[in-house]
């Protein structure tokens, strides 16, 4: 039988799963049974600008990226049994690197992230443990981001809608409860202090935090499947007075909003790796007028402005953590910790 320890290893996943067991170790926890991470897929991958934003004439000058290549991260934790290992959390995120255009240059958008009730330990379980287990990896993720060169970290915090499955599907009935907003926020907060503590993060908040000062929306970073991605270039095409492209709603319905600790009713399949990257935005509507002046003919402030005005209402359901520079010489290229033995490609599910 296949089992976890089998499937290949690589950089990330060997320093994922060395950083876990140094923290459980720190932190007195035992699991009855070793825990593994494996990287199931690392692939790289192109976004291809939307065209509203590669055709209008930015006051910069410039022109707008016609992709940002990035690469694809699915990462898996499992706790090993006797006969058999159980997968106990999954994470999606994508990573723009020193190769990648502005406004993506050194960002990570953790774009999943999902676990099960579920963690054998030694002794009494106390209150919290896998919150801890889970932190741990996150906060070694944080960890070897910094080392690669990486600059940010985008976390899109929103619970799923009910009947919504993502990367773990068929759950039992006591774990189709899903937190709510405010729940799910503190706790990527209570994570984002400890990196902050350890001099990880250098700060982190929502949109309007990190963006509230920019002079143009082409500042936005767009990711793939992205709410931004949708909204910031129908916002501009109908500013360039051209009707905006009608939002994609992908395969995958319900991949509307980020997984974690959350839990939603049986499907009968899972979604695909693509499938997952590609949920569609939260409906936003395009107004007609900016401040009185027709949107076809607002200047870029204007467009700001109300992007900025839509950065407030959203305000909960982002965070961005801008990581604590490094010297030079302490310095990994994003490049080094690509898995140079042959890679596991395969789609969840």
């Amino acid at each position: 039988a296949l089992r976890a320890r089998n499937l290949p290893e690589c950089n990330l996943s060997r320093a994922l799963q060395a950083g876990l067991a140094e923290e459980l170790r720190a932190a007195q926890i035992v699991p009855d049974g070793v825990l593994l991470v494996r990287v199931l897929s690392n692939a790289d991958a192109s976004h291809v600008a939307k065209r509203q934003m590669r055709t209008r004439k930015w006051s910069s000058g410039e022109a707008y990226p016609r992709r940002f290549p990035h690469t694809l991260n699915a990462i898996m934790c499992v706790q090993e049994g006797r006969h058999t290992d159980v997968a106990i959390f999954m994470m999606y995120a994508q990573e723009y690197g020193a190769g990648c255009e502005q406004p993506n240059t050194n960002r990570v958008y953790v774009s999943y992230v999902d676990s099960v009730r579920y963690l054998k330990l030694r002794g009494d379980a106390q209150p919290g443990m896998r919150t801890a287990v889970y932190h741990a990896l996150l906060l070694r993720y944080v960890h070897n981001c910094r080392e690669r060169g990486f600059e940010h970290v985008h976390i899109w915090v929103e619970p799923p809608r009910l009947g919504d499955e993502y990367l773990f599907i068929g759950r039992p009935s006591e774990q189709v409860r899903a937190p709510n907003r405010a729940w799910l926020r503190a706790w990527y907060v209570c994570m984002l202090k400890q990196a902050q503590a350890r001099g990880l993060v250098q700060r982190f908040g929502g949109m309007l935090d990190e963006f509230g000062a920019i002079t143009s929306t082409r500042q936005i970073p767009m990711f793939q499947g992205d709410h931004w991605d949708s909204f910031v270039p129908e916002m501009v095409g109908s500013a360039c007075g051209g009707a905006a492209q009608p939002m994609v709603r992908p395969q995958a319905q319900a991949m509307g909003m980020e997984r974690s600790h959350s839990r939603g009713t049986p499907r009968t399949k899972s979604p695909s790796l693509l499938e997952v990257q590609l949920r569609p935005p939260l409906p936003a509507e395009i107004p007609a007028h900016v401040h009185g002046t027709p949107m076809a003919k607002a200047n870029s402030s204007a467009l700001v402005a109300y992007a900025q005005r839509h950065m407030m209402r959203l305000q909960e359901h982002f965070l961005i953590a801008t990581l604590a520079p490094l010297d030079e010489l302490a310095a990994v290229p994003s490049s080094a910790q690509r898995p140079t033995e042959r890679r596991a490609e395969w789609a969840i599910g």
